[in-house]
């Protein structure tokens, strides 16, 4: 049996970041964690919608304490998060992880984000959910690398405008926060994002986020949305899926239709009476979720 040799995370990603040990580390140690809706008025699935599920479903890794890697020689690595838990504003990991291109910051207790985040100029995955976040420090913006940046589960109630630097981010998550009021200016620019998560915050408004014209998925499940579905959402003709459920939202756009991709439509626990004639024009409609 061969031995199980102990590291951090950064251990592991100060070794030369060749694309053999990249693709192993990224195929074992990531799971899916975005869950299917499903209500009893849901359209059944088929084959194609769900394995368009698959391949759109954001991925977090290293979700345990422990996670069991196979480097090419065949040696296993344990990589151990428990080391992380002393620090505070996780400025001692990202020293070690200069030349990362992924950063897992996930599950340290962390109650701020260290300013030497804007070191990491290599760095395209950034993990830092489930800790104690209120913000992001300015210096977030010198990641021009980065696309993909999970920050669930936080205390995030204010975004630096210095994130719309970041012109290569394609997916955001802040879903379980404590955003408020208005969509915050600065996620309306981010035009690259194709996913952009926001279950359980306190939303309001979604106004701005017709700009964001390459969205696939936008998920804002279970905030304080009132009113008319904003009719800008019909510039989003890139759109998959759209789950705006557990809201107070009262109607439909007719223009819905222009979003001729759209494949999940997800408005159940609103206010919404009607269903506008124009969703028949929704080729692509696999599932409408209405209650």
């Amino acid at each position: 049996m061969p031995r199980i040799r102990s590291h951090t995370i950064c251990e592991v990603f100060r070794v030369k970041q060749n694309s053999k040990l990249l693709e192993s580390t990224s195929r074992i140690a990531r799971k899916h964690i975005f869950g299917v809706h499903r209500t009893t008025s849901s359209i059944s699935l088929t084959e194609d919608t769900k394995n368009f599920q698959t391949e759109s479903a954001p991925s977090t890794p290293l979700l345990k304490k422990n996670v069991l890697l196979r480097e090419d020689n065949g040696k296993k690595v344990m990589l151990s998060k428990s080391r992380k838990s002393k620090h505070t504003d996780g400025g001692k990991v990202i020293n070690g992880c200069k030349d990362s291109t992924l950063l897992d910051l996930s599950s340290m207790g962390l109650n701020s984000l260290s300013p030497e985040i804007g070191v990491l100029t290599n760095v395209t995955e950034l993990y830092a959910y489930e800790n104690k976040l209120t913000s992001l420090p300015p210096q977030i913006g010198n990641l021009k690398q980065l696309e993909k940046l999970w920050l669930q589960e936080n205390w995030i109630a204010f975004l630096t405008p210095e994130l719309s630097a970041c012109n290569s981010l394609t997916h955001l998550d802040l879903r379980h926060n404590k955003l408020e009021g208005p969509l915050p200016q600065v996620v309306t620019e981010l035009k690259g994002l194709k996913q952009l998560l926001l279950t359980y915050n306190k939303l309001t408004d979604i106004s701005g986020v017709g700009n964001l014209k390459k969205l696939e998925t936008l998920v804002v499940k279970s905030n304080n949305l009132q009113g008319p579905i904003p009719t800008e959402l019909s510039n989003l003709i890139e759109l998959r899926t759209l789950d705006l459920s557990k809201n107070r939202l009262t109607e439909i756009p007719s223009t819905i239709s222009y979003c001729t991709k759209l494949g999940r439509l997800l408005v159940d626990y609103n206010q919404i009476t009607e269903i506008p004639q124009s969703i028949e024009q929704l080729k692509h409609l696999q599932i409408l979720g209405i209650k």
